[in-house]
């Protein structure tokens, strides 16, 4: 039974086939379907357009709603976060100083997600230094996971969440801690 409603899950929110464009044939290859791409991959070979695709369904909380509608389907015992692959689009869009917001932006976004967005390319853009006392990008994590799923509330929490994480990334700190 729970085999069916990940499927049927996977299918509504549109993302019933793998990366390899198969279709899902078990839970643990569901959840490997719709995990988060590599930010390494995105980072560095990802083509441009699959690129930008990504950042406009992270800043309108596209993307984080699936993972929102995946997680109940399949339950917890795999978490799924969509944090690092989201900052990943911004930093590879943001290297390219391509600053503006996502194009194409329709519908109704999730104003937390945009926000982070948004602060995030403003204060990549201005390179500014960390300040003494900035939170860790370990500490910033869980609240931006929360802006680009719409579960956060607060859309100003999530521009300076973004703004924060924009400058300490701009300064150069690695987005993925090795």
């Amino acid at each position: 039974m729970r085999m069916l409603v990940t499927v049927a899950a996977l299918v509504a929110i549109g993302i019933g086939s793998s990366a390899t464009g198969q279709q899902s044939g078990n839970a643990s290859t569901a959840r490997s379907s719709a995990a988060a791409y590599n930010p390494i991959t995105i980072l560095t070979t990802m083509p441009m357009a699959s690129v930008s695709e990504g950042r406009l369904l992270c800043a309108t909380g596209a993307r984080g709603r699936m993972v929102n509608v995946l997680q109940k389907a399949i339950g917890n015992d795999a978490p799924l976060t969509v944090v690092d692959e989201c900052l990943a689009y911004l930093v590879r869009v943001a290297r390219l100083r391509q600053f503006g917001a996502p194009p194409r932006i329709k519908g109704n976004p999730a104003p937390t997600a945009l926000a982070l967005d948004t602060a995030f390319m403003t204060a990549y853009s201005k390179r500014e230094a960390v300040a003494r006392g900035m939170p860790t990008l370990a500490t910033l994590r869980p609240v931006a996971e929360r802006c680009f799923r719409a579960t956060e509330p607060d859309a100003a929490l999530c521009a300076a969440i973004g703004y924060a994480i924009g400058t300490r990334l701009a300064s150069g700190e690695a987005l993925i801690a090795r």
